[in-house]
């Protein structure tokens, strides 16, 4: 264990104990992804999740973009957030003979399951993470504490193909050159990290510790989260001696932070 506190307005050091040395976080990192995204994303930057064409007729794809809090239908946790319903009533719109719904989640890579995570955590704070998920991942769409999926994307496929009346195909990539037929967004960086921070959402955590990534250039996968949150902490003139993230959430006992 080891703290700081400090008089805010003269800078006396009022509780010292190993505030030097760098130690695991735990959910302190999601204070560091709540404000690295609001610094790099914005607070009013949305995520979309879109509906394009496939390469065969009455094929299409339904494409993650990173929104963790996107509604399989019916009440949620995540009140204020978009849903497949919407999203399926702009497709049939478009096109009312809809065959098959693939999936593309490809805007994150790598692991999605951190090596260092806990096998018992998947119980009620933590799945899969992937850039196309219903619900976070949650079995009881409702629970703020509901067991997590391992294969989010193929659940949010099968939900998604079964609003429309279609089957499923597995992994697809957009029709080359294509334009969306539907879309919907995420509600905005502001409230993301709300929810993060008041309910300690370890996914709303990963997703965002991943769009930073992203959006400062540092890759798509876990290994990309450190270098973001350095560059992005050091932009702050924050120190970041003794700082490793290896997460967004604070779940991997690897993170590092005096």
């Amino acid at each position: 264990m080891h703290g700081l506190v400090e008089n805010a307005d003269t800078g006396e050091v009022l509780f010292d104990h190993a505030a030097e040395s760098a130690t695991p976080t735990a959910s302190v990192m999601k204070l560091i992804t709540a404000t690295t995204a609001m610094r790099v994303l914005g607070p009013d930057t949305r995520f979309e999740t879109r509906v394009f064409p496939g390469e065969t007729p009455g094929s299409y794809v339904l494409v993650g973009g990173g929104d963790p809090t996107l509604r399989s239908g019916g009440p949620s946790v995540y009140s204020s957030a978009a849903s497949l319903d919407d999203l399926a009533d702009q497709l049939r719109a478009h096109d009312p003979n809809v065959q098959t719904i693939g999936v593309d989640e490809s805007l994150f890579a790598g692991d999605q399951w951190h090596p260092s995570w806990r096998e018992p955590d998947r119980d009620d704070v933590i799945g899969a993470i992937s850039a196309l998920m219903v619900d976070a991942g949650r079995a009881d769409a409702t629970s703020l504490y509901s067991p997590r999926s391992m294969h989010p994307a193929q659940d949010a496929q099968t939900a998604f193909a079964a609003r429309v009346g279609a089957s499923t195909a597995g992994a697809m990539r957009p029709k080359p050159g294509s334009e969306p037929v539907a879309r919907v967004q995420s509600p905005p960086v502001r409230e993301l990290v709300r929810e993060l921070l008041l309910h300690s959402d370890n996914v709303i955590g990963e997703v965002l510790a991943r769009q930073v990534a992203i959006k400062l250039g540092t890759g798509n996968d876990f290994a990309a989260i450190d270098a973001a949150q350095r560059q992005a902490l050091a932009d702050l003139d924050i120190p970041i001696e003794g700082f490793h993230a290896a997460d967004g959430s604070g779940l991997s006992r690897e993170n590092r932070a005096t």
